[in-house]
């Protein structure tokens, strides 16, 4: 998954990434299941929202990660 976030140009942001990725995996219940939001995610790692929403857009597309509405 790592290698998937940083050796790629499609990424914008490899290192936010990877560091939402953490702090998701870091939040996650018994279930294998986080509530956080991405206005949460921008507060928490003091980055801009558009910024957190792209990444969190990405991992979703390559299947790091799965949001449930």
């Amino acid at each position: 998954m790592v290698k998937q976030i940083c050796d790629t140009k499609e990424c914008r942001y490899p290192l936010l990434s990877l560091r939402l990725l953490i702090h998701i995996m870091t939040s996650m219940d018994n279930d294998g299941r986080t509530h956080i939001s991405a206005r949460h995610l921008s507060k928490a790692l003091d980055v801009h929202y558009d910024t957190v929403t792209k990444c969190l857009k990405y991992l979703r597309q390559i299947d790091a990660i799965q949001i449930d509405r």
